[in-house]
């Protein structure tokens, strides 16, 4: 999730779960973690992440399928209740699992220096991962 794309709402209606009060609908603690919202930190930049949402960060040297567990920045609870850690809180993570490692896109480098007849181009391809965000506790 990069800066200026939107962040899928999602919405609970009385429908989907009717009168049965097993079915996570009716449940208010399932209802709370859906819309929660939390900043982690993964390679030294920040995310802004909901349970549910797949991001592409940094190669993180892990396993496909792997769950991997980072410390929490800041919570928030739908601008109810918000935390902010000083510099993460304690007792919060966030749970990842590793969906697959892949390769970004390609970026070309050029570097000039003027009136010296000197330039190089090159190419980039960054290693990314996929995660996707399991839990927010």
């Amino acid at each position: 999730m990069g800066i200026g794309q939107v962040v899928r709402q999602r919405t609970l209606t009385p429908s989907f779960g009717g009168s049965n009060p097993s079915f996570p609908a009716n449940n208010f603690n399932f209802i709370k973690l859906l819309n929660m919202i939390a900043v982690v930190e993964l390679g030294w930049k920040q995310y802004t992440v909901k349970v549910g949402d797949v991001i592409d960060v940094d190669n993180q040297n892990t396993e496909s399928e792997e769950i991997v567990v980072k410390p929490l920045l800041v919570s928030d609870e739908e601008g109810k209740k918000t935390l902010v850690g000083a510099p993460v809180l304690e007792d919060s993570s966030v749970k990842f699992k590793v969906v697959s490692d892949f390769k970004g896109d390609k970026t070309r480098v050029f570097k000039m220096k003027s009136k010296k007849r000197y330039s190089r181009t090159f190419w980039f391809r960054p290693q990314l991962t996929k995660l996707e965000v399991l839990a927010i506790s």
